[in-house]
């Protein structure tokens, strides 16, 4: 969790214990478990200051979303692996993977990702 004071300084913390209107948390850097109390929806702290209490579940996650050029093939090989999924071959999959160079780039097929270094 962080708490954050109202000057803008915050700090990392542990939940230790937590009731409905109060909580003890290990705050880094502190030897001294810390107290605070919710007050009408609240966080005070032992000294009376308002903080913001943010949990990590509370963090928005940010999501890595792709490219589009990311997920684009080329025609040829979509077609390929369309007719290969329409078409399977017990030895497809270890055709494929034979045509893979050393260097993990297909010569046969460009545009297919690296699977083998």
């Amino acid at each position: 969790m962080t708490i954050t004071y109202p000057d803008g300084t915050w700090v990392q913390a542990m939940l230790l214990s937590r009731s409905a209107d109060t909580m003890r948390v290990a705050l880094e850097g502190d030897d001294d478990a810390r107290s605070f109390e919710c007050v009408n929806g609240t966080w005070v702290s032992e000294d009376f200051q308002p903080v913001v209490v943010t949990f990590e579940w509370e963090k928005i996650k940010s999501v890595c979303t792709p490219a589009v050029s990311d997920c684009v093939c080329s025609q040829e090989l979509a077609a390929e692996l369309i007719s290969r999924l329409l078409d399977p071959e017990a030895d497809a999959l270890e055709e494929m993977l034979s045509a893979l160079s050393a260097a993990g780039q297909s010569s046969e097929y460009p545009d297919l990702p690296a699977l083998v270094n």
